[in-house]
């Protein structure tokens, strides 16, 4: 994807982002917004949605809370995008810190599997998609 909005030739307008309340989501989230996309937040919101306040009354702008693993709302989600950019998972120090048995369990044991069911549900759709004209 570039910053144009066309990818290969095919406009991308709406996009998922995973994880988008983290430090990247929230750098990229307003990036993309100014430049026309329609955007759809899609976290767990551990460190809260402070990072997006000041975009809520964007009319581009959708705000999930959910988890990657649930797939049937990440389905949902995912349904209607064009692009997905998957940024979900718990990483730094303070999360390290914070979360100490469950950050060394979801990094060694979830982020990959996360990104799979990201996957998994992406192949699903891309199988039931048609195309677009």
């Amino acid at each position: 994807m570039n910053f144009n909005g066309i990818t290969n030739g095919v406009s991308t307008k709406r996009v998922l982002i995973t994880g988008g309340a983290g430090y990247l989501g929230s750098t990229l989230v307003p990036m993309l917004l100014q430049r026309g996309y329609e955007v759809v937040v899609y976290d767990k919101f551990m460190w809260g949605a402070g990072s997006l306040l000041s975009h809520a009354g964007n009319p581009h702008l959708e705000i999930v809370r959910g988890d990657i693993l649930d797939k049937k709302l990440l389905a949902r989600w995912m349904s209607d995008c064009d692009a997905i950019i998957h940024l979900a998972a718990i990483v730094g120090y303070p999360a390290c810190e914070k979360f100490r048995d469950e950050a060394v369990e979801v990094c060694l044991l979830r982020n990959i599997p996360h990104t799979s069911s990201l996957l998994q549900v992406l192949k699903f759709l891309r199988v039931k998609d048609k195309p677009r004209e």
